[in-house]
């Protein structure tokens, strides 16, 4: 009998949770590719759990993972962090963030390299020692700043902006 390829999965819990509904249906299956390794990863990717099933059982099969397939794909929802709710919304990243962050990572460096070379290069003087060090604060609020505008979600119910990832 020719066998099908049902379903390729990097993760071996879907792979097992497939294998389990295939056991309970009483339909032969076949897998390929999987490993005992110890070190996974460390002779190259990994290439995944093939699943295959006879021809006469494909469709079958087919229709009883459907749920795990899809419930695979969606991914985890987000929450919120403060009341729990699902009620979540995207908010789109602000575009100046990231030069917001590089702005701040200049205003810290400019004045540590000022302190740290002024005396070699005999440049040292109270006027300048002013201007680097509302600099470093400068760096500091920016950095503040940038950490809240740095959100992407919020929730419908109480308001709060968080990060998810």
């Amino acid at each position: 009998m020719k066998e099908r390829l049902l379903y390729k999965s990097k993760d071996s819990i879907v792979a097992n949770r497939i294998v389990n509904i295939l056991d309970v249906n009483n339909i032969a299956y076949r897998q390929h590719d999987e490993t005992m390794d110890k070190r996974p990863g460390a002779y190259g990717p990994i290439p995944g759990i093939s699943i295959y099933v006879f021809e006469k059982d494909y469709d079958r099969a087919l229709e009883l993972i459907d749920p795990v397939i899809k419930d695979n794909t969606k991914g985890p929802q987000p929450f919120c962090p403060k009341c729990g709710s699902k009620d979540v919304e995207v908010i789109p990243r602000p575009k100046y963030t990231k030069a917001v962050i590089l702005l701040a990572v200049l205003l810290f460096l400019i004045p540590g390299l000022y302190f740290v070379n002024s005396e070699n290069l005999e440049i040292r003087s109270n006027s300048l020692d002013i201007i680097a060090i509302a600099l470093l604060l400068s760096s500091i609020a920016l950095i503040i700043l940038s950490k809240y505008q740095n959100v992407n979600h919020q929730c419908s119910k109480c308001g709060k902006k968080f990060n998810q990832i």
